[in-house]
């Protein structure tokens, strides 16, 4: 439960940081699991993408259908700790990359999660 707490508050941090009139969207890549699993936007408005990794490694995502070639993420190890126990979400390392705007669909970016290719569905309603 407690990992899941951490995964949730760096989630929302990372939905918050940063000033932009944009909207962005992010994913946290944690023991080769992928949070969330999917990406809502509206069609034609673009969007800023965030990505950290919690652990030791490193990754990378892509997807050329919406033109992202490679982005590095890089690893965070999240030493932080409040007075409450609790891991601090912001200390978090985020790659971060503009996407869009795009046209309706679902289009899939790709993360090599440790050596296995994972899929987070990016859909543009």
């Amino acid at each position: 439960m407690r990992k899941l707490t951490a995964i949730f508050f760096a989630v929302a941090s990372l939905g918050v940081s940063g000033c932009t009139d944009r909207m962005i969207r992010s994913v946290v890549i944690n023991d080769g699991h992928i949070h969330p699993h999917e990406i809502k936007v509206p069609a034609n408005t673009p969007f800023h993408l965030t990505a950290s990794v919690i652990g030791p490694t490193a990754t990378s995502i892509s997807s050329p259908q919406i033109g992202l070639q490679s982005l590095d993420v890089p690893a965070t190890w999240v030493t932080t700790i409040s007075p409450r126990g609790n891991s601090l979400p912001g200390d978090l390392r985020k790659a971060r990359t503009d996407v869009g705007p795009l046209e309706p669909g679902i289009y899939k970016i790709t993360c090599d999660c440790g050596g296995q290719n994972k899929n987070i569905n990016l859909i543009v309603d």
